[in-house]
């Protein structure tokens, strides 16, 4: 298992095309049950933007917005790669604590054609913070 040193360290910078996207999407609404599937096939989004992905040690970048998965106040769970049929989804989980209180998050992007090793990579590099 590889250790990272520095956290900010960039693990991962992908991009997607529009088909791998769009794709995405479609499983994300599937997953979220049958209503959201429906309304994604009947009124499909003609214009949405296809980010890039940057992973680091600590955070998740989806074009200009992060989301922070190992700081003071999350902690990482989980990482795993997901074979979700035509496409693998690297999930991340993690937990934020706010005071006593805790809430599970999860992030889930797809991994591009032909960067699977690379998210093999980036698990095993973010394995060993799991709690």
């Amino acid at each position: 298992m590889r250790v990272l040193q520095n956290l900010h360290t960039i693990l991962a910078h992908w991009m997607y095309t529009r088909e791998e996207w769009e794709s995405f999407l479609r499983w994300d609404k599937a997953r979220k049950g049958i209503i959201y599937s429906f309304f994604f096939r009947v009124f499909p989004q003609r214009r949405f933007v296809v980010p890039e992905i940057t992973i680091t040690g600590m955070k998740i970048w989806i074009g200009n917005d992060a989301e922070s998965f190992m700081d003071q106040n999350h902690q990482l769970k989980r990482i795993r790669i997901r074979d979700a049929g035509n496409l693998n989804i690297l999930e991340i989980a993690y937990e934020r604590i706010n005071g006593r209180t805790k809430k599970r998050y999860e992030i889930r992007i797809p991994v591009p054609k032909g960067k699977l090793r690379e998210a093999i990579e980036v698990q095993e590099s973010l394995g060993g913070y799991t709690v």
